[in-house]
């Protein structure tokens, strides 16, 4: 038995963010604060995982990308997390910046911070 399919069918690709508008939001709270480069995994789609490290006297700042899993209800991120000096977690991790419909939505509280 055959079955025949007729119509057109439009796969839906959705626009991951590229390096350049992930940095963007990187720098917005970066500011002029140096960092290390902690690890980065990029792919065929381009960049996966981004994390980087910004040291402080008492504590450090993790400042990380994850793009979308394939969860349809995930968004690409920014995410902060903090570290004491042990490398232990803090409590106080907050996604940043989300990547929704090809543009990214940031979050109020990082906005308070930076203005």
């Amino acid at each position: 038995m055959s079955e025949n399919f007729s119509g057109n069918f439009e796969l839906k690709t959705e626009k991951l963010p590229s390096f350049e508008e992930i940095w963007t939001i990187f720098e917005r709270v970066l500011g002029d604060q140096k960092y290390k480069e902690v690890r980065k995994i990029e792919d065929e789609k381009g960049l996966k995982i981004l994390e980087i490290k910004i040291p402080g006297d008492l504590e450090d700042l993790e400042l990380g990308f994850t793009r979308k899993n394939s969860n349809p209800d995930s968004n690409s991120s920014v995410h902060t997390s903090y570290y004491d000096k042990e490398g232990n977690m803090l409590p106080g991790a907050e996604i940043v910046a989300r990547y929704i419909n090809g543009e990214w939505k940031i979050s109020a509280d990082l906005l308070i911070k930076l203005y």
